[in-house]
């Protein structure tokens, strides 16, 4: 764990630029999530996120192949359950407005 938190200090905040021009004196930070990218394959992976994932995998005794792959299959699935996940308090919300 410690490898993992040291590998993540080096990373800086990303700066976006400002939405509005009213706001071009101000720096905003991006917000977790923001500029987030998946990997499907190790092939994809450079920088930063490569280094992450393999200290991730080393630490977990997995292969990096394997952790990348385990990695995208877990985004799949929340991604299906943030979905199903919306639509229900969707339909709760609806139900609730009569």
């Amino acid at each position: 764990m410690r490898r993992i938190q040291a590998a993540m200090t080096s990373v800086a905040p990303q700066l976006k630029s400002p939405d509005r021009e009213s706001d071009a004196d101000q720096q905003q930070v991006y917000l977790l999530g923001d500029v987030y990218q998946g990997f499907k394959q190790v092939g994809e992976l450079e920088g930063y996120a490569k280094a992450f994932y393999q200290v991730a995998a080393e630490t977990a005794g997995l292969s990096l192949e394997d952790l990348v792959k385990a990695v995208y299959d877990l985004e799949k699935l929340m991604a299906a359950w943030q979905k199903r996940e919306k639509q229900r308090l969707k339909e709760e919300d609806a139900g609730q407005e009569i």
